[in-house]
């Protein structure tokens, strides 16, 4: 297993120390704890936790003048020992051996009996050659698909049988596995009746080194023949150091927004560029979560109405805010929140003034009062006719009203009315 980057290196055969008091994991016992890194102290001595040692405290059985504990590494000859240094006041080192399980309890305060025993069994099962050979099997394709299935597992109670992937209505979550057998494949462990024990994804890397996901056991101590198993097949990476790793899925193209997805594990942040998906264990620069359980995903940053703090929603490239309007307070169709386009038009194609861009308004009539026929609101022509040829005081062409008299009252034989 490679050592990860989250360790600091004090130079090529020490490693980060686990005191105030400067402890030093040395390489042999630093290489087991990457193997073991699902267990809890594995992981509380990889993050430099141990920080409830008692002031002036020292390691069991340890001389009242020692001035310093030097290093603990793997003892040799007892697999449940480690060999400790430490460094008397008069400068001379004494290397001790001592028990596995009193070590870590005298160090870590706030584990319990049966989390150290635990601890000590990964430890012991790393230095004992156990066969893994026939309990695993490493399966692609619509295989996946089967052992995810809780028909395929052995009875217990635990993260397997307890997976919220496991129900057969899940089955059409796992294309994303399914179709892409050369970058994830599912690693399974069979008990004697061939039933699942256990499984975990593995994942080829971008930067082209093999991953372990997850692992769902019944039984938590088989968690450590994962990870021996792993420690045999080149894993480089395993759940729990995961920071920073990306996988790329080519040629998603459009679909990818109508598929169905798994819950996912260390891969629960992704994004879509030119066509790839980007699945990536940080949330940084990603637009989706893939972590519901009915084949779902969530918008990164949004609330459950799909809207961010600023109250705009994710839709393709552009934000649109409760109310529809975009940045810069325009609406899908380009118009601003008082109903105008750029043009300065409303939907109906009339600006402010009412008129559209022939300068007509909403009755066909423009800006000087005129119809299309040359007639005004009232009828009446730029001469002052109207289509009957009546003047604004209902004369006609000669003078004469409707009923044929004329201004004085006369008619056309100069009787009056």
């Amino acid at each position: 297993m490679r050592y990860f980057e989250q360790l600091s290196y004090k130079d090529s055969s020490y490693y980060h120390a686990l005191l105030e008091k400067e402890i030093l994991v040395k390489s042999n016992l630093m290489t087991v704890i990457n193997t073991i890194s699902a267990d809890p102290i594995a992981k509380a001595i990889k993050a430099s936790i141990v920080s409830n040692l008692a002031a002036g405290d020292n390691m069991v059985d340890f001389p009242r003048d020692v001035k310093t504990v030097d290093t603990i590494d793997l003892d040799p000859k007892r697999k449940d020992a480690f060999t400790v240094t430490y460094t008397k006041p008069d400068g001379k080192v004494i290397t001790q051996q001592i028990k596995i399980g009193k070590l870590i309890t005298k160090l870590m305060h706030s584990f319990k009996p049966e989390n150290i025993e635990e601890f000590v069994a990964y430890i012991n099962a790393f230095r004992t050659d156990i066969k893994t050979d026939g309990l695993f099997k490493v399966v692609n394709g619509d295989d996946i698909r089967k052992y995810y299935n809780e028909k395929t597992y052995e009875e217990g109670r635990g993260e397997l049988a307890n997976s919220c992937m496991k129900d057969s209505g899940c089955a059409s979550y796992f294309d994303i596995y399914v179709e892409n057998p050369h970058i994830v494949r599912l690693l399974v462990m069979f008990n004697e009746e061939k039933k699942v024990k256990g499984r975990a994804l593995l994942w080829k890397l971008d930067d082209g080194d093999l991953y372990m996901d997850r692992v769902y056991v019944n039984n938590r101590k088989d968690t450590r023949l994962f990870d021996r198993w792993g420690d045999k097949n080149g894993v480089d990476l395993m759940y729990g150091f995961d920071n920073g790793i990306k996988v790329t899925i080519p040629k998603m193209g459009e679909d990818w927004e109508y598929m169905e997805y798994p819950y996912m594990d260390t891969f629960k942040y992704g994004d879509v560029v030119n066509g790839d998906m980007i699945l990536q264990s940080d949330m940084e620069e990603s637009r989706f979560t893939f972590q519901e359980t009915d084949g779902g995903y969530e918008y990164n940053n949004y609330d459950n109405d799909g809207y961010d703090e600023s109250g705009y929603d994710y839709d393709g490239y552009d934000g649109y805010d409760r109310d529809g309007y975009n940045y810069d307070d325009r609406d899908e169709d380009g118009f601003d929140r008082d109903g105008y386009n750029e043009e300065g038009f409303d939907r109906d194609g009339y600006n402010e003034e009412g008129f559209d861009i022939n300068d007509i308004d909403r009755e066909g009539f423009s800006k000087e009062g005129y119809g299309g026929d040359g007639y005004n609101r009232q009828g009446y022509n730029k001469k002052g006719w109207d289509k009957n040829d009546f003047d604004l005081y209902g004369y006609d062409g000669y003078g004469y009203d409707k009923d044929g008299y004329d201004r004085d009252g006369l008619d056309k034989n100069g009787n009056p009315k």
